[in-house]
């Protein structure tokens, strides 16, 4: 069982690396706008619901899982929004690290706590998340080296909204993998392709709302960033960005019912260190340096601490 729930683990992290990517490169082409940030972010999720359309057994908005769905689209979105805006205000690589961090540490602390039957601390998962803070230390040490050289705006203004900005993607980031868990758990009759398609058409109907609300508040700077989007490129990375999405999320919910938290949390946050590495360094040729290679040894024995118990 946890064999097939690493290798979902493994596919999953293997998608968010193209989709970074995908990221990187309409943000390259459109800027960081807050209309192109949201509308990206929009039609994504909307072209995700329409995917898993296809496959679900319909969307019966049962009170349980459109509660689950509701908090997992709003973590969701919010954490790839800040992830995309917050460039404007401080280092990417910080943000990610505070994103990882939640991802590790709240699911594990809630598998512990509120559910300590199918979550034992064992010395193999002392062992695991040791390797694990050993990562994160190291990922702490490249992005505090990157901050520094990278120019920012040094505004005290601005510092604090990052900072701000750091503890809501900590936060969102980790409740998205306990709110998979409580639905997996509370919903277990209900189709994944339903809450994932469901989540996605909740997160559309939220970004509307605020992008209705931006239009009003200044339509022509909204148009003239609206026409910047609508190209045949954008609609094309927005489109594989949606099936990728779509299919990593659908992963990744499976793995919440093979696996107890304490396992998942871990895995989900040192996998895809691993993966994206390699991913930049074949697809991108990206040079894989001491930290690097440090921080995907720790990585791996973390992963492995977890799997061979």
């Amino acid at each position: 069982m946890i064999q097939l729930a690493l290798l979902y683990i493994v596919l999953a992290s293997s998608f968010v690396g193209f989709m970074s990517q995908l990221r990187k490169k309409y943000q390259m082409a459109n800027g960081i706008g807050l209309v192109s940030t949201l509308s990206f972010i929009l039609l994504a999720s909307l072209s995700a619901a329409l995917v898993g359309s296809f496959f679900s057994d319909g969307l019966r908005l049962e009170p349980y899982s459109f509660l689950f769905a509701t908090g997992y689209g709003l973590c969701s979105t919010v954490t790839a929004a800040l992830c995309i805006c917050g460039t404007a205000f401080g280092n990417l690589s910080v943000l990610i690290m505070c994103a990882t961090l939640g991802t590790l540490i709240i699911p594990s602390a809630y598998g512990l706590v509120v559910l300590p039957q199918e979550n034992v601390l064992t010395v193999w998962k002392i062992c695991g998340f040791a390797a694990a803070f050993v990562c994160l230390l190291l990922n702490f040490l490249g992005s505090k080296k990157a901050a520094e050289e990278t120019p920012e705006a040094d505004t005290a203004k601005s510092s604090a909204v990052f900072n701000i900005m750091c503890a809501v993607v900590f936060i969102t980031n980790g409740f998205a993998l306990v709110f998979y868990n409580m639905e997996n758990r509370y919903c277990s009759d209900y189709s994944y392709y339903s809450f994932v398609t469901e989540y996605m058409l909740i997160s559309a109907a939220v970004l509307a709302v605020v992008l209705i609300i931006l239009f009003f508040k200044n339509k022509r700077q909204f148009v003239g960033e609206a026409k910047k989007v609508a190209t045949v490129k954008n609609m094309g990375i927005i489109l594989l960005y949606a099936i990728l999405f779509f299919a990593s999320d659908l992963l990744s919910i499976n793995c919440a019912g093979m696996i107890p938290l304490i396992i998942q949390a871990p895995v989900s946050f040192c996998v895809p260190v691993i993966v994206v590495a390699l991913l930049d360094y074949v697809l991108y040729k990206e040079k894989l340096t001491k930290r690097n290679l440090l921080q995907m040894a720790a990585a791996l024995v973390c992963c492995i601490c977890f799997v061979v118990e």
